[in-house]
């Protein structure tokens, strides 16, 4: 009998200690883990801390507590430096749930434009006007890459999404499903100290040029200063392991939901251009940049700049 229940007590110990070990391996390369359990604090050994604008609220996520964005309050965090993903290997991990599509596009993340050199070395993952997975990366000099998924996103489900990038080569992960490859062309650098924007980007530059918020919640999102193997790509879109939380931040029993089954995350739900009658509820106009972004919800349907 002992020697059947130590046998048993081993069992356990070496599961344990694999689980601990794979927690381990997904917190090496982490430039920003932002768990949002009722704050945006960063919980890697970074401490890039988020600072919450627009009145960013929180809900119950798919771990914990997720953030919520509302567009019609321009809702967004904004790092307090670069996070940057700086060599040809990098990550990208969220959780997300659209609220519901309006035809403009949804910002998950995104590194800001260069305040001297526009474009370069900015990039976002996005759904887009027609509730698609986008992500976008434009490098100093070489080019730009534009990376369409084939399916539409539904509304008011999670959805865990990943991009990969493991040198130079780029795949982007849905509900744990891969939906797309593509080459990076060039490799991003950060000349300058240019915060990630969480729930929105930047293109407010002058005519032509919208900036775009998220209407809906996120959790979890992680970014990676190095590409992820299959195992742990696998393990980021259906789990997310508990660590102890910054010393600041409040205490929160973390939950695990079982993630939904794909069949029912691929059914489509059909962007609402007319549906924009929300944007009457908008604050009012606090300046030059909330008169434009109200202008923005009231127009048609835009195409990305």
């Amino acid at each position: 009998m002992k020697s059947f229940v130590g046998a048993v007590v081993a069992v356990y110990a070496l599961l344990f200690a694999q689980m601990a070990m794979a927690d381990i391996a997904l917190e090496h390369g982490l430039l920003g883990w932002y768990q949002f359990e009722l704050n945006t604090l960063d919980s890697s050994t970074n401490a890039n801390h988020g600072t919450a604008y627009g009145g960013v609220s929180y809900t119950e996520g798919v771990f914990g507590s997720a953030a919520h964005f509302d567009e019609r309050t321009l809702a967004y965090v904004l790092t307090q430096r670069d996070v940057p993903l700086n060599s040809p290997s990098y990550a990208i991990a969220t959780w997300f749930r659209i609220t519901a599509y309006f035809g403009v596009w949804d910002i998950l993340v995104s590194r800001q434009l260069d305040p001297f050199t526009s474009w370069d070395d900015a990039w976002d993952i996005a759904l887009s006007n027609t509730a698609e997975l986008y992500y976008w990366s434009h490098t100093a000099a070489q080019g730009t890459t534009a990376v369409v998924a084939p399916e539409p996103v539904s509304a008011g489900q999670w959805h865990s999404t990943i991009v990969n990038v493991d040198n130079g080569q780029g795949s982007i992960y849905l509900d744990g499903a891969l939906v797309s490859t593509f080459t990076q062309i060039g490799v991003l650098e950060s000349a300058f100290n240019v915060p990630v924007c969480i729930g929105c980007n930047d293109y407010n530059l002058g005519p032509g040029y919208t900036k775009h918020y998220l209407n809906g919640d996120l959790d979890e999102l992680r970014l990676y200063g190095r590409g992820l193997n299959p195992e742990e790509i696998a393990r980021l879109s259906s789990e997310a392991p508990a660590v102890p939380e910054p010393a600041s931040a409040p205490a929160l029993t973390r939950k695990r939901t079982p993630p939904p089954r794909r069949a029912e995350l691929m059914k489509k739900s059909a962007p609402t251009p007319a549906a924009r009658a929300h944007s009457a509820g908008f604050l009012p106009a606090a300046g030059a940049d909330r008169q434009q972004d109200q202008a923005r919800l009231a127009s048609p349907v835009l195409e990305r700049p």
